[in-house]
């Protein structure tokens, strides 16, 4: 808990220091404060460092450009001995009707999906009785746990955070199931069989 509280806090510092360099228009984006050196935000603050040696704007660019070639690679597999292979079933098929995963809350729910990849943007999208379907869960996605009907994740173990507080509220929770928050859509109808780690999507119910 005090972990969660502290993050937030320095996130919010963070965006702070974004905004004060948008406003000496030395940033465009708020979000552009990610490809700044942490140590030399540190150093901003503590006056050791201008506002324009901070923004250096051929390193934002490289970093910017590093990180938009990380998002373009495939997903790695989430074991692997010596150097990673491709794995067939990290290879996303958009005719999937049915994803094969991990049962960590047994169980069996019929309800409309919410998909959430991003709890800032879309937590207020999601209603009560919805399945919640996201690639991961952490502390801060707890109160969805107290209104959803099933969880489903794209990874995950007996022990992820997602496995453990499902089973807390006692609702079917399946993970691992690689490509649940790409195959399906929020308003489509699922099936979770939480005994087979069995998520059937039907997109024309």
């Amino acid at each position: 808990m005090s972990m969660t509280t502290s993050i937030w806090l320095i996130r919010r510092v963070v965006y702070e220091v974004a905004r004060r360099l948008m406003q000496k228009g030395l940033l465009t984006h708020l979000d552009d404060v990610a490809y700044l050196d942490f140590e030399n935000i540190i150093k901003y603050l503590d006056k050791r460092c201008t506002a324009e040696l901070l923004v250096d704007k051929a390193r934002l660019n490289k970093h910017r450009t590093q990180y938009q070639q990380w998002q373009t690679q495939p997903e790695p597999p989430l074991t692997f001995i010596g150097q990673p292979n491709s794995q067939p079933d990290l290879v996303f098929d958009p005719s999937l009707t049915s994803l094969q995963g991990l049962t960590t809350s047994e169980g069996f729910c019929r309800a409309r999906a919410c998909v959430i990849t991003d709890l800032a943007t879309q937590a207020a999208d999601f209603q009560k009785g919805d399945i919640l379907v996201a690639p991961f869960t952490d502390a801060s996605w707890t109160p969805l746990f107290a209104l959803a009907s099933a969880v489903v994740t794209d990874i995950g173990s007996m022990l992820s955070h997602s496995s453990i507080v499902a089973r807390e509220f006692g609702i079917p929770c399946v993970v691992n199931t690689h490509h649940a928050s790409t195959l399906i859509n929020t308003a489509d109808i699922v099936t979770i069989d939480a005994h087979r780690g069995l998520v059937i999507v039907d997109k024309e119910d």
